[in-house]
């Protein structure tokens, strides 16, 4: 419910045509044409939108918990040049993180998208977005209709699920196996809905670091 500014008790921040600022106390934010704007260790829950970019540039969305909204994190209007990093977003409607609207050139990694309604992240007209050692446990993991990147090259890690090496992300409906143990499946990611775009790298957890990130509804595998 918003009344008098406020979501639930916390301020609503709508920045317009605003630079350089750090939000660190909000119940929803919408930035409209903004730039270079840092959001972090925000607890965003039961509105329409946890965060929303419209037209906003350069900004950096890191440390938050966006939990029971509609949308999570939603990036539209050509919001690009943006950094999703080290956010919990869990048990939203349409989807956890979103990014539509030619949201391009966006980085998003290292977050944990679990037990969103429908989708874990979705990507409509949106072109050239790298996507990677994210967890994602949710009814549809992933949904791209454009032409984007779903993992980074193999590089010395940890990543998300304890393993040694990044490359692509932990997907709850992976079906494949890694013969080898390199923390990596031998075939490729391929059910992202949409699209022919595919996470070349998935994560495969060993049997010991996967304990703690099974059969949790509606809690990250870190415990919060």
């Amino acid at each position: 419910t918003v009344e008098n500014n406020t979501v639930n008790g916390k301020p609503l921040v709508y920045l317009e045509n605003t630079s350089n600022q750090t939000i660190t106390d909000a119940g929803q934010v919408i930035l409209v044409n903004c730039d270079n704007i840092t959001l972090a260790n925000l607890n965003l829950s039961n509105a329409s939108v946890g965060v929303e970019l419209c037209g906003t540039n350069n900004s950096r969305i890191m440390n938050n918990t966006v939990s029971d909204n509609m949308l999570g994190i939603a990036l539209t209007e050509s919001s690009s040049g943006n950094t999703l990093t080290n956010n919990t977003v869990n048990k939203n409607g349409a989807a956890g993180i979103y990014l539509a609207s030619s949201s391009n050139d966006n980085t998003v990694r290292n977050n944990i998208a679990n037990s969103n309604t429908i989708w874990g992240i979705w990507l409509d007209s949106s072109n050239n977005n790298t996507i990677y050692n994210n967890y994602f446990d949710n009814l549809d993991n992933a949904r791209d209709n454009g032409n984007n990147t779903w993992n980074t090259t193999n590089t010395t890690g940890p990543n998300i699920v304890g393993g040694p090496y990044l490359g692509g992300n932990y997907w709850s409906d992976y079906s494949g196996n890694d013969t080898n143990g390199d923390g990596f499946g031998d075939t490729p990611y391929n059910n992202i809905t949409g699209d022919s775009n595919k996470d070349y790298l998935p994560l495969v957890p060993a049997a010991a670091t996967l304990v703690g990130y099974v059969n949790f509804t509606g809690r990250d595998p870190n415990g919060t």
